[in-house]
């Protein structure tokens, strides 16, 4: 039965029996890369380098190529990428969950390919890019991998994307009708890694014996994967070994899955993120009978017991209709992306170490995303991801439309330490764009930013979907900014 369905622009999140968004590893720990010997802590929990060239630079200074918040045309020349169609011989609309940034700094994308055949409704999908932007032909076949039919099913999609230190892409998602969650390992090459779990993925459903299980977030640590999302009615986590097997010794002992009942409520795990002690942060909603929900934050031990010193025994009330995305900083600092409520504004929330709004972040811990200046009177911003950078800016990515959906854009938003719209990022604190993919004006929300993450240089990287001309199909796109 259909409980909630979230629509992320273009990433059609059905429910199962479940609910759902996506995003990525960009909530997740520092992925290979993205630290170094010459990088400490700021007091306000900021990661700042002493100059030193950072990994794979190869020593040269970095120059934007324009303003902080423009396109950064060093990706694809003109600041952005449009994927090829997945699978042209199937029709097939592609949208982006997810993205990640490698080692090699190569960008990674996970997300949904729809087809137009009835014997196949739906395909995982991953796509990765050079640094620049040309598509990696290197990797699985033209550097797009797809895969469908994994539980049985003919619709499946992957919602999450982290990316390990052997530049190994782990990414999770779900089955339609089966109700399976679904990690995969690819080799570095684009290749099931029949390594993990002799297949190269694994699956669970009913994890705790009241419904189906889906996996909205993924995050890569030492030795093992964590994934986030929803188990039967409840918000869930479970970790797996690098040998695919569920890590019953060392999480939540001896089930390696943790889920989050409250009594009398059906719950929707959203997202997931690893803090600096390895806490594991997993946001979600609990339906409250009434028509409406309230949204989570629950902390977990890294060997998965609840922490009673966060929150109220362990969790966090979030004043945000829906979560989308979760991260941490340095200090333990909580930050929780979302949209909805009276105001329909996507919103950023920043909760303490000890689990309770920051007053001294936003208003009263709570700083309000809006539409680009000059966008219709009633316009509508909704937030589906963040990451944080080196400077403890918050990056978030979205979307801006107006009152009925029927025009709009992608949204990305930059928020400093204290919670104000950076003003010198974009237009006062917001980029917008559409039409990246030359649809019609008449196109509905023609470009959509799903995911975001942060590289090496504090650039925004955001994965979503453009209108792809006069198609009606959408296709993968990529966009980067200049810091």
């Amino acid at each position: 039965m259909l409980r909630a369905v979230l629509l992320r622009g273009f990433g059609v999140a059905l429910a199962l029996a479940s609910c759902s968004t996506s995003s990525p590893e960009d909530a997740g720990p520092a992925g290979p890369g993205s630290s170094d010997a010459s990088v400490d802590r700021l007091p306000d929990g900021a990661l700042v380098s002493d100059g030193a060239a950072l990994p794979g630079d190869g020593g040269s200074p970095f120059t934007p190529t324009g303003p902080a918040g423009s396109l950064d045309t060093s990706l694809g020349g003109a600041g952005y990428v449009i994927a090829p169609q997945a699978l042209p011989a199937q029709g097939s609309g592609d949208v982006g969950h997810a993205v990640a940034i490698d080692s090699q700094q190569r960008i990674v994308a996970a997300g949904r390919v729809d087809s137009n055949l009835s014997s196949v409704g739906a395909y995982s999908a991953l796509w990765r890019f050079s640094e620049s932007g040309a598509i990696d032909t290197s990797f699985a076949t033209g550097g797009t991998w797809t895969k469908s039919g994994t539980t049985g099913d003919v619709y499946e999609w992957a919602n999450g994307v982290c990316v390990d230190a052997s530049d190994r892409p782990y990414a999770t998602g779900a089955t339609n009708s089966a109700g399976k969650l679904v990690l995969y390992r690819l080799t570095s090459q684009g290749a099931l890694d029949t390594a993990f779990n002799g297949t190269g993925f694994v699956t669970t459903t009913n994890t705790t014996g009241t419904g189906g299980d889906r996996g909205e977030q993924v995050a890569c640590v030492p030795g093992a994967v964590l994934v986030g999302g929803t188990g039967g009615y409840d918000i869930a986590a479970w970790r797996y070994l690098a040998n695919g097997n569920a890590d019953t010794g060392g999480f939540a002992a001896p089930k390696g899955f943790v889920n989050s009942h409250i009594a009398g409520r059906e719950g929707f795990g959203h997202a997931l993120a690893v803090d600096g002690e390895q806490r594991v942060l997993v946001v979600g909603s609990h339906f409250t009978g009434a028509g409406g929900s309230e949204t989570f934050v629950f902390r977990y031990s890294s060997n998965g017991v609840i922490d009673t010193s966060f929150g109220a025994s362990g969790r966090a009330l979030i004043p945000t209709a829906t979560a989308a995305g979760v991260a941490a900083d340095g200090l333990g600092r909580v930050y929780v992306t979302g949209y909805g409520g009276g105001a329909l504004r996507g919103t950023v929330v920043r909760l303490t170490n000890s689990g309770v709004l920051d007053a001294t972040f936003g208003s009263g811990g709570v700083a309000t995303l809006p539409p680009e200046v000059g966008a219709p009177v009633g316009g509508i911003t909704r937030a589906f991801s963040l990451a944080l950078d080196s400077k403890g800016r918050v990056v978030a990515a979205g979307s801006s439309t107006d009152a009925t959906f029927s025009q709009g854009k992608m949204a990305v938003w930059r928020v400093t330490a204290t919670g104000a719209l950076d003003a010198s990022f974009g237009a006062g604190g917001v980029f917008t764009t559409g039409y990246t993919g030359g649809a019609p004006p008449t196109a509905l929300i023609p470009d959509v930013a799903n995911a975001v993450a942060v590289d090496r240089f504090d650039r925004p990287v955001l994965a979503g979907a453009t209108a792809f001309g006069g198609t009606g199909r959408s296709r993968l796109a990529l966009w980067r900014l200049n810091p």
